[in-house]
């Protein structure tokens, strides 16, 4: 499975990393990472303890030369205190696994992505990330790679335009908007009129049951 977490160990391997990652993330992104021989650490929690000062919980390690940010249920102050204070040497590099500001929940609820978690990093250090996930070239290239795919024999499906939709497009792939996540038939048609044309579907479904459907009716036939 090519998810983020994938993409974020593929590419740092491509650049022959081999110091530390201090890492804002889930135990996934550490897994892939160990897997390519990326020593990592920071996943899990790091509180902010009551009467300490901000200085008590400044992180100095020279062998650090990589800050990764992904979805963290963990996400505190100290986090944001050591991402920083390692991200104010120019020379370490500044990863963001991907920029979905929100996740869809039961109920019609939504929680932060990690996007947010990136975006965060971003106005507290001043560094502008480099982006591993989808849309970026980065994604698009691993995946064709990985996968060997023909994109024009292919079809991206997503609930999302400016990730999903946006990536499948890149791609010159056929692209399926779901509307069982965030995005909705009018934001796609907003994108449209706007001429954001990278942002446009070129199908949609109610849900993916429909297209299953459709498969189920097309092998009837046969």
């Amino acid at each position: 499975m090519i998810t983020s977490a994938w993409l974020t160990a593929v590419y740092m391997k491509s650049l022959n990393f081999n110091k530390k990652a201090y890492l804002i993330g889930r135990k996934a992104i550490a897994d892939e990472l160990n897997e390519v021989g990326i020593e990592c650490f920071g996943f899990g929690p790091d509180h902010y303890s009551p009467g300490t000062t901000v200085e008590e919980h400044i992180a100095i390690n020279p062998d650090v030369a990589a800050v990764i940010v992904g979805h963290d249920i963990d996400f505190s102050f100290p986090k944001m205190i050591k991402a920083c204070n390692f991200l104010s040497d120019p020379n370490c590099l500044f990863i963001g696994t991907n920029l979905d500001p929100s996740l869809p929940l039961p109920g019609n609820k939504t929680a932060p992505g990690a996007g947010s978690f990136v975006k965060a990093i971003e106005t507290a250090s001043g560094r502008e990330p480099v982006v591993v996930g989808k849309p970026s070239k980065i994604a698009v290239d691993e995946v064709l790679k990985s996968k060997g795919l023909n994109p024009r024999r292919a079809l991206m499906i997503g609930d999302r335009c400016t990730t999903d939709i946006a990536f499948g497009n890149t791609c010159s792939m056929h692209t399926l908007l779901v509307l069982t996540g965030i995005d909705t038939l009018e934001m796609a048609e907003e994108h449209e009129r706007n001429q954001k044309s990278q942002l446009v579907p070129t199908f949609y479904a109610d849900s993916i049951a429909d297209l299953l459907k459709l498969i189920d009716n097309g092998l009837q036939k046969q």
